[in-house]
């Protein structure tokens, strides 16, 4: 909106994709006129692997150069928040100026771009005050090793078969979100940790349940986190009815969506 100035006050909603040579545009969207109301900043980050620069702009982030895409998400987020690591402690000519509100930026990753942004938790949950993984593919080893999952043989040509070389395998392990969760220091450190909902569908035929029933269940072990808001971390699991696109019907989506809004928003509000 107008009247919201990017000088680095407003509060911000990333969004983020990045595979299978797809675009992720800019559009408006009625949904999203509540939080724009709310003066709060909605990004849309384009990194590698998506489609919005051409073929090359895909290649460059799948495959065995699949982490360009986390490592763009990474400077990215650095950048909205004028954090960027480059730039020396020292005021220059040259510093970095914040768009948006720095500890006051949520993420939300649909599907395979869920595969970015729960790999952004494992290196950088500073970066971040909340976390939105929807329908998400997060264990990419695991399910790119068992053929009988649905579409997996389909998808090693963007992901790369772990099956077909070590390098393959070790590169995969390398940023897979499941296999990377590590534990964080305590929230009373200078950078709290994230509040994290991941929503899961029990129809899902391209991602399955029980990778997100194992990743939230790893997630809470690793973080210390508990069923209930407090700290350090909030992660909580949602299990829907519907498939991987959310095919409910139009009041199911409205809440769907409404709850996955309320989440980063509350969040941001307490950030």
């Amino acid at each position: 909106r107008e009247r919201v100035a990017l000088d680095g006050t407003a509060p911000c909603i990333a969004r983020v994709y990045g595979c299978y040579g797809t675009s992720f545009p800019l559009h408006y969207d009625p949904k999203d006129q509540s939080i724009l109301d709310r003066g709060v900043v909605i990004a849309h980050i384009h990194v590698r692997g998506g489609g919005e620069l051409g073929t090359f702009w895909h290649d460059e982030g799948r495959g065995l150069l699949k982490r360009n895409a986390i490592s763009d998400l990474h400077a990215s987020l650095e950048q909205l928040q004028g954090l960027d690591h480059r730039q020396s402690t020292t005021k220059t000519a040259n510093q970095v100026v914040p768009l948006v509100a720095p500890g006051k930026v949520a993420l939300h990753g649909f599907s395979a771009g869920a595969v970015v942004a729960a790999a952004l938790l494992n290196v950088a949950p500073h970066l971040v005050s909340a976390v939105v993984l929807e329908s998400p593919f997060l264990d990419v080893l695991g399910s790119m090793l068992d053929p009988t999952i649905p579409l997996v043989v389909e998808e090693r040509s963007e992901w790369t078969n772990p099956l077909a070389s070590q390098e393959a395998y070790f590169y995969l392990k390398s940023y897979s979100p499941y296999d990377n969760i590590v534990a964080q220091p305590p929230s009373e450190s200078q950078h709290p940790l994230p509040h994290v909902l991941v929503t899961a569908n029990v129809c899902d035929a391209r991602v399955m349940l029980w990778d997100s029933l194992k990743y939230v269940n790893r997630l809470r072990a690793a973080w210390g986190a508990i069923d209930v808001i407090d700290v350090p971390s909030f992660i909580m699991l949602q299990v829907w009815s519907g498939g991987h696109s959310n095919n409910q019907n139009t009041t199911e989506r409205a809440r769907r969506w409404a709850f996955q809004t309320a989440f980063l928003l509350s969040r941001l509000d307490e950030s």
